[in-house]
C-alpha cells in the first residue's frame, strides 16, 4: 500500500479548528478564508457543501452544522476534503457518551451515537462523490474530538465508494470494535500509513469509550504528545493540539509507537503497592483497560466463552458482555478468580468505594463495578468537555 499525498500537520489542524465556526452559520468561504487549507481546496465553490446532523442522546437533540465537503484545487485538484466539527456543546457531549453499539452501513460494529450522527449526513457525501466521481481520486477526512469520530466513519464510507481516503484526527475517541480499525488499517484505499491519529496522553476523550472499542490505526503507530498521569480537559482543546504541532512539518516527526502498558498490567493487579495509584487517572485507567482485555482474551483463547463473543441478545449491552466474560475468566482457575476479584477491588478503590470482606465475586457484582466505573468516567469527561467547550 502506497502513501499518497497527505495534508501536513498544520494544514489538517487548521481545517479542524476552522470548521467549528461552521456551527454558527457564517458563509463557508469566509470560515476557511484564513485557514491553512484555503489555497488547497475551493471553499468558495457552489458545489462546496455545509452539512448538518443531529447530535445528542435521548431527549436532548440539536440540529447543527457538523462539517464541510469541498473540492481540491491546484496540487489537490484530484482530491476532496471532508472536515467534521468536534464537541462544542452540551448536545455533543451527550453524543460522545451515548455508548451503545450499532452496525454501520459498511458492516462494522460501531459507537451508536457517532453512527447516528454520521448517518444524518452520509447521503450528502454520497451525492457529492457522485457529482464529482470522475474528478476525485482521494478524499482527506479531518476532525477533532467528535469530529474525528465522524471523519473516521467518513473515511470508511468513502473507501467503500471506491475512493482513496486519508484520515487525520485530533483527540479522537474510539469509534468501533477491532473489525473497523483493522479493516481501515489494511485497506489498499486507506492503510495505516495514511491514518494520522494525534492525541495528548492527558486527553480523556481519546481514552473513550473503553475496550473493546479500539483506535485506528492497527497495529499501533499513532502520533502522541506528552506524558501525563492526570486527566486534563485543556489537553482536549483543538487550540492545544494546534500549539503542540507547531514546528512539525511532517507527520513522521510526530508518529511514535504507543507507550506499552501491557507488561505493567499483571504486576499492577498482583501488587499490594498498587494502592499508591489512587484516583481516576491516566495510569489507573490504562491498567484497568489492559487488565480487562488480558482476562477476557484468556477466556477467548481457551474457547470457554460458550459462543458468546458479543451481546447478540436484544437489550444486551457491552457491560453485560464484559461482565459475563470476566465471570467466565474467574472460573478458569483459583488464580484467575483472584485476579478478577482484585481488579474489581482496584476499580472500587479508585472510585473511593470500600469492599466488604464477605463480598462474593458474581457476574452481577462485576457488572455493578463496571457500571460504577463507566458512570464515573462519563461524568468526569462530560464535565471537562463542558468546561472546555464554553469558549467555542
Amino acid at each position: 500500500m502506497a502513501t499518497f499525498r497527505q495534508l501536513p500537520p498544520l494544514q489538517a489542524a487548521s481545517a479542524a479548528e476552522a470548521v467549528y465556526r461552521v456551527k454558527k452559520g457564517p458563509d463557508v468561504g469566509d470560515v476557511f478564508s484564513t485557514s491553512e487549507v484555503a489555497g488547497a481546496f475551493d471553499f468558495e465553490s457552489c458545489s462546496t457543501k455545509r452539512v448538518e446532523a443531529r447530535s445528542g442522546a435521548f431527549q436532548f437533540k440539536s440540529n447543527t452544522g457538523v462539517g464541510v465537503i469541498a473540492k481540491g484545487t491546484g496540487d489537490f485538484k484530484d482530491d476532496a476534503i471532508i472536515v467534521c466539527r468536534g464537541t462544542a456543546g452540551f448536545y455533543d457531549a451527550l453524543t460522545d457518551l451515548n455508548t451503545g453499539v450499532q452496525q454501520s452501513k459498511t458492516g462494522f460494529t460501531v459507537h451508536a451515537g457517532f453512527n447516528r450522527t454520521f448517518n444524518d449526513f452520509r447521503d450528502d457525501i454520497d451525492a457529492f462523490l457522485r457529482v464529482h466521481n470522475k474528478d476525485i481520486k482521494r478524499v482527506h477526512c479531518v476532525g477533532h474530538s467528535l469530529g474525528g469520530a465522524l471523519a473516521t466513519l467518513s473515511a470508511d464510507f468513502v473507501r467503500h465508494k471506491g475512493k482513496e481516503a486519508a484520515l487525520y484526527t485530533f483527540g479522537c475517541p474510539r469509534v468501533g470494535l477491532l473489525g473497523l480499525s483493522e479493516s481501515l488499517s489494511k485497506s489498499p484505499l486507506v492503510g495505516s500509513q495514511n491514518i494520522q491519529r494525534l492525541y495528548h496522553s492527558g486527553d480523556p476523550v481519546s481514552m473513550l469509550p473503553l475496550w473493546p472499542f479500539v483506535h485506528a490505526p492497527q497495529p499501533m503507530g499513532e502520533c502522541y504528545i506528552g506524558k501525563f498521569i492526570d486527566w486534563n480537559p485543556i489537553q482536549h482543546l483543538m487550540a492545544t493540539y494546534t500549539k503542540s504541532i507547531k514546528g512539525h512539518d511532517t507527520w513522521r516527526t510526530l508518529r511514535n509507537p504507543q507507550p506499552s502498558w501491557e507488561h505493567h498490567v499483571e504486576t499492577w493487579l498482583r501488587s499490594d503497592k498498587a494502592g499508591q495509584y489512587l484516583g481516576l487517572n491516566v495510569f489507573n485507567l490504562r491498567m484497568v483497560v489492559g487488565a480487562i482485555r488480558l482476562l477476557i482474551y484468556r477466556v477467548i483463547r481457551m474457547g470457554t466463552t460458550g459462543g458468546v463473543l458479543f451481546p447478540a441478545v436484544v437489550g444486551a449491552t457491552l457491560l453485560d458482555w464484559m461482565s459475563l466474560l470476566l465471570d467466565k475468566a474467574a472460573a478458569i482457575s483459583v488464580d484467575a478468580d483472584g485476579m478478577v476479584m482484585r481488579l474489581m477491588q482496584r476499580i472500587l478503590s479508585m472510585l473511593g468505594v470500600s469492599v466488604q470482606q464477605s463480598q462474593k465475586l458474581t457476574q452481577a457484582f462485576i457488572r455493578f463495578v463496571l457500571q460504577k466505573l463507566t458512570f464515573a468516567i462519563n461524568r468526569s469527561v462530560m464535565l471537562g468537555l463542558m468546561m472546555v467547550a464554553a469558549p467555542l
